[in-house]
């Protein structure tokens, strides 16, 4: 009976598509028929609610380390550094190097910042002035600084960033290290900010400093992993380093380390970064011949004593706590069962067989109850789904919730952080799967379970309203995040996109316009050309002239593949033409066309070569079935 209720559910969603799409225009003289909207929604919340109940998920009663980190950003926002002072101290001080980790403050401190924050800043600023010695503001706000020039730079290749957010970066990196230097110096005893500034150092390419530190803060915490995993990271090929600087570094701390040592995990951290480099490698290619690229350069990268390291890492299972091997492996396998990164599921079948036998589970598809481990499971299914299998990725992450149910924990916050990560999981394979429902019930089943600070992309749920076309819930739905803790760039992003169908240029342009600034290239581009688009919209053509040359890594062929670039020469040919500029406008169409035969670029140019006296350019020959084709050399 449920399934058919959800089935006539879903055929009332399905049909608020449609009510939401621009109406008809109506006839002469009878007014235009406005959206019944409100059945579709109720339809869409009562959906929701049934699939909730599916999951059998409960709301957290226990206070997590990311709910600490919104207080803390909260009282630091309110200009209660008092308050911010005393809650970052009690969650340090009953923090310790637990396996492979600083708990809980390693969590605390990595979720106080999520976003650029000026007011946040502003108040950090004014703490640090009020108390200079203040160890905890220093450190959040040298946090603060590393990760909003990150955020500035974005991931991009150094090649693909433009000079001045690469001055940015820089610029940000040199406050993020002044501070984090202070810190450790008023606070030495605090692991955490040695790897912060480990890590910032490494950021700025200082190869040197970044050794010496390294060497500095492993005499003062030998046993604290993140140390060690930077590290390894700073010597991989993509960074400043080659595998045989990897393989050297891992054979002296892990080599020799005690059996039961957490620094044995670093094989299996080895791997990955082997695996890493042999994807970059071979990523031109697809298919067959990526994955027996891949499969090659491994087989030359794979020296004897990897394997081994390998299994004496899956073996820390049988000598540590359970649940922080746990969390400590799951981000490596999770990295590795990445097919479309790596191109070969391959890669990861082998060391989840070997850790599935050493920890008594099992990565078979399971129709009876059993007692695997959740993790594997949840690795499973996004196996699953990289390689095409949503049935079978959905079931493997719903026998991983099943497992955290019948898994002992020391504590109830272990449990509602398990569950939390599994939906997170969820949600993502929901987006990647573009199964918008799933997208809202997963994404509010993690805030249940994780509270709303926990999602690292709180923004799917109004991305997924956006794709049903339920524009107004897009707004409202991002407004709330921007509002609240959600402030990412991303929702930024798609709350423009949501104003933008609902025709709210204004509002549109201003939501785009941070985004066109910073960030990586492939984002920072939709978002400077829609803003171009939306100028058109509202007839402001200088604003969109401007606005295109404001930003002007749109016409750089460095950056920029040739469909961007012909759109964007397409749309300030537009601009052009619009003021009247007609030789600016027939340059611009002309070089859209070089770089793509864009038919709107074609048919300005035409009508700018008659516009202005010139004869008219010969079509260019077309295929049999209409296609704009190019004429033989």
């Amino acid at each position: 009976m449920r399934k058919r209720l959800q089935s006539l559910l879903l055929l009332l969603i399905c049909g608020s598509v449609i009510v939401h799409a621009p109406a008809r225009a109506a006839r002469a003289g009878q007014p235009a028929a406005l959206p019944d909207a409100t059945r579709a929604d109720q339809a869409l919340a009562l959906m929701v609610s049934l699939r909730m109940m599916d999951l059998g998920i409960r709301p957290k009663t226990v206070q997590l380390p990311t709910d600490l980190s919104l207080e803390e950003a909260l009282a630091i926002r309110q200009g209660d550094y008092h308050r911010a002072n005393r809650l970052a101290a009690a969650v340090l001080a009953r923090s310790s190097i637990q396996g492979w980790s600083f708990q809980p403050f390693d969590d605390f401190m990595e979720n106080i910042v999520r976003y650029e924050d000026p007011l946040l800043l502003r108040r950090l600023n004014d703490w640090v002035a009020r108390d200079p010695h203040a160890a905890m503001a220093h450190l959040i706000r040298g946090v603060y600084y590393d990760k909003v020039g990150w955020i500035t730079r974005g991931s991009d290749y150094a090649s693909e960033v433009t000079e001045q957010q690469m001055r940015l970066f820089k610029q940000d990196l040199a406050d993020a290290l002044g501070d984090l230097g202070v810190a450790v110096e008023l606070a030495p005893r605090v692991p955490w900010s040695r790897y912060e500034l480990l890590q910032a150092l490494s950021s700025a390419g200082d190869t040197a400093r970044a050794a010496q530190a390294f060497q500095t803060v492993v005499r003062a915490f030998p046993g604290y992993y993140p140390l060690y995993r930077e590290r390894l990271s700073e010597l991989s090929p993509k960074w400043y380093g080659s595998v045989r600087l990897m393989y050297d570094f891992t054979d002296r701390y892990a080599g020799h380390a005690p059996q039961s040592s957490p620094l044995k995990l670093l094989y299996l951290q080895l791997y990955e970064h082997l695996l890493e480099t042999a994807g970059s490698a071979c990523g031109s290619l697809e298919g067959d011949a990526q994955k027996n690229c891949v499969a090659s350069m491994l087989g030359r990268m794979t020296g004897p004593q990897l394997r081994p390291g390998i299994l004496q890492a899956l073996r820390l299972y049988r000598t540590s706590d359970p649940i922080q091997f746990s969390a400590a492996v799951w981000p490596l396998l999770g990295e590795m069962a990445c097919n479309r990164c790596y191109g070969s599921a391959a890669a990861v079948s082998g060391v989840l067989q070997a850790a599935a036998s050493i920890m008594g589970s099992d990565t078979r598809m399971m129709d009876k109850p059993t007692h695997n481990s959740y993790m594997l499971d949840d690795i499973t299914a996004r196996v699953w789904s990289q390689i095409g299998n949503p049935s079978n990725a959905d079931q493997k992450f719903r026998e991983a919730l099943r497992d955290v149910q019948r898994t002992s924990f020391a504590d109830r916050a272990q449990k509602a952080i398990a569950l939390a990560t599994i939906l997170d999981h969820m949600t993502q394979f929901a987006d990647d799967t573009s199964q918008f429902i799933d997208m809202i019930v997963y994404q509010q089943a993690e805030n249940e379970v994780g509270g709303g600070n926990f999602s690292s992309a709180p923004y799917r749920t109004c991305y997924a309203y956006y794709r049903m076309r339920y524009f107004n819930e897009a707004v409202q739905t991002c407004s709330a995040l921007i509002d609240g803790n959600g402030n990412y760039l991303q929702t930024h992003y798609w709350r423009a996109k949501a104003y933008e169908r609902l025709g709210r240029w204004d509002a549109s342009i201003a939501d785009f316009a941070p985004v066109a600034d910073i960030g990586d290239n492939w984002f920072r581009v939709g978002a400077a050309l829609d803003m171009s688009y939306d100028f058109g919209q509202k007839g402001d053509y200088a604003g969109q002239l401007a606005s295109m040359n404001r930003h002007a890594y749109l016409f750089d062929p460095n950056l920029q593949p040739a469909d961007d670039l012909a759109v964007a020469y397409n749309n300030r040919c537009f601009a052009h033409m619009q003021l009247g500029q007609l030789q600016q406008a027939l340059d611009d169409c002309t070089t859209s066309l070089k770089y793509g035969r864009l038919p709107d670029a074609l048919h300005k140019e035409q009508e700018l070569l008659r516009r202005l006296g010139h004869r008219a350019a010969p079509q260019p020959p077309r295929t049999p079935d209409g296609v704009v084709g190019i004429r033989p050399t």
